[in-house]
């Protein structure tokens, strides 16, 4: 059973590098927890050879705010 939560919030944060090579990406905003994985993730999966039946549940974020920062010329 999932619980439906009043306001899901989820924030994601990918960083690489560290001092003036440092690079991240944040990204949030209202998600949702789903049973299964959506069609274009299974699609994607599939074009790659893959099968996704470890995942019980997935989470899907509809980012609102996205804030990106690269130090010199570090790329993610």
């Amino acid at each position: 059973m999932i619980m439906k939560r009043p306001c899901p919030w989820a924030s994601l944060v990918v960083m690489q590098g560290g001092g003036s090579e440092h690079a991240m990406v944040m990204a949030e905003g209202p998600a949702e927890v789903l049973d299964a994985a959506a069609d274009e993730v299974t699609a994607a999966a599939a074009r790659y050879g893959r099968e996704l039946p470890w995942a019980s549940a997935w989470i899907r974020m509809t980012p609102q705010k996205i804030f990106s920062y690269a130090a010199g010329a570090a790329q993610l």
